[in-house]
């Protein structure tokens, strides 16, 4: 028996168990370094290549797409200036910090029904100038 293998094993491809009993190594190092040994496989594009395989698949948004969301966030950032600092203050706490109501309404020091008014407020004048930019 070479190795400590048992003479059974000799007929068959050792298994991961044998492997590390012949090698000496702890059981992780061993698969680490059997992870670094893993044999490459390259087949030709035209035998693996699929329009529906997420490997090919184009995943970034076209120029257009890009274009019109930085314009989006332009407008949306230039409407933000429009509202009173009050008002982009609640939906910046509220949307960008996800504070909610209470927490709003003891940071500013009043009320939550107060706080829930100044955001429809601030919300309505947001898609009122919204709205123009989309009929644009």
């Amino acid at each position: 028996m070479e190795l400590g293998v048992a003479a059974d094993a000799m007929s068959r491809a050792p298994s991961d168990a044998d492997m590390v009993r012949a090698t000496g190594l702890a059981p992780q190092a061993y698969f680490n370094l059997a992870a670094g040994t893993k044999a490459i496989q390259q087949d030709s594009i035209e035998d693996c290549y699929s329009d529906h395989d997420l490997w090919f698949a184009d995943l970034a948004d076209a120029a257009d797409t890009v274009l019109e969301k930085r314009q989006l966030l332009e407008t949306i950032i230039e409407n933000l200036g429009k509202l009173s600092v009050r008002e982009a203050l609640v939906l910046n706490l509220y949307f960008v910090e996800e504070l909610n109501l209470d927490e709003i309404a003891d940071s500013l020091g009043i009320g939550a029904a107060r706080v829930c008014q100044i955001k429809k407020a601030a919300l309505d004048k947001m898609r009122a100038m919204m709205a123009i930019w989309v009929l644009n």
